[in-house]
């Protein structure tokens, strides 16, 4: 597919703009790749194989970021980088795009006649950087091991959680041989008042 060139998007900060920026941000790869079908700019933090997040599904990740997160996946196409030295070469990037509701996509308006192609806020490289950077602090701190104060914290947590679950159960559980007594003893009273019923009106007539 043929995208339009820069030159029919119109001035803004994107014709001074490189459409491609790596860079290393404590010690994880980085990198900001413009889109050709929307011109807006995308940024992704790579993770090591050994990272927690290695490999994870995008949308069940909990970090913050522009937009939310909306890409995950290995070195691929235009979304790669070179390892340098010393560095693992299946990284995984996890990165998002400044192509949200409320976000000017210079591009989209060649391909749209609607004035709304021409609403929103174009983020621009120094935006998209430190959102970049942002996100790989986030992942920078997943991957940092957990004081024994704060394992030992959240295993008391569990293990209150646990109990608490298994109290509800076990009332959820009386409460319903409960019910199922008590159903069973009106049933029992419903019938036997139906039978006497029938009695009576048998020796009145």
């Amino acid at each position: 597919m043929h995208y339009p060139p820069k030159d029919l998007w119109g001035p803004g900060p994107w014709q001074v703009e490189p459409d491609r920026v790596e860079w290393r941000y404590r010690g994880l790869p980085c990198l900001i790749v413009r889109s050709p079908v929307t011109g807006a700019l995308c940024g992704y933090a790579a993770c090591s194989p050994r990272h927690p997040l290695h490999g994870a599904d995008f949308y069940t990740t909990d970090l913050d970021v522009h937009g939310g997160l909306s890409f995950g996946g290995l070195c691929s196409g235009r979304i790669c980088h070179k390892p340098r030295p010393g560095e693992p070469k299946h990284a995984y990037w996890l990165g998002f795009d400044c192509a949200h509701a409320f976000d000017y996509m210079p591009a989209f308006g060649v391909f749209s006649c609607s004035s709304l192609s021409r609403v929103g806020t174009y983020r621009d490289l120094a935006f998209v950087r430190a959102e970049v950077e942002r996100l790989a602090d986030q992942i920078v701190a997943l991957a940092a091991p957990v004081p024994l104060h704060l394992r030992r914290l959240r295993a008391r947590a569990a293990r209150r959680h646990e109990s608490a679950e298994r109290k509800a159960a076990k009332h959820r559980a009386g409460c319903h041989r409960r019910w199922s007594f008590e159903s069973h003893f009106v049933r029992q009273w419903v019938n036997a008042r139906s039978a006497w019923s029938d009695v009576w009106q048998v020796a009145q007539s």
